[in-house]
């Protein structure tokens, strides 16, 4: 099961170095569907779709995790300001992000 997932998080990796959004999209769903509780792959799922311009869904997977990351921080912080969120938010979220 894990080099399933292993392979998942490649595949995703590879398709974002390669600008191939819409891949990248699709393997890392896959991946965080069948493995949710691989942070690598919920972390590439969303800049998946950070990248491919699903704000509002990137929004809705971050809320409905419980996981924290640095790297998850610094997505949350970044879709704040894309979705322009009050200062206060914005600041609370920097500092998480700094925390970690």
């Amino acid at each position: 099961m894990r080099k399933a997932a292993d392979i998942l998080y490649l595949l995703s990796t590879y398709a974002i170095k390669g600008q191939f959004v819409e891949k990248a999209l699709i393997y890392s769903q896959s991946g965080h569907h069948l493995f949710p509780q691989d942070t690598r792959l919920l972390e590439t799922y969303v800049f998946s779709l950070l990248l491919n311009g699903n704000y509002e869904k990137a929004e809705e997977v971050l809320k409905s995790t419980d996981i924290r990351s640095q790297n998850l921080d610094f997505l949350r912080l970044r879709l704040s300001m894309i979705l322009k969120k009050t200062t206060e938010e914005k600041t609370q979220l920097a500092r998480m992000y700094l925390s970690t």
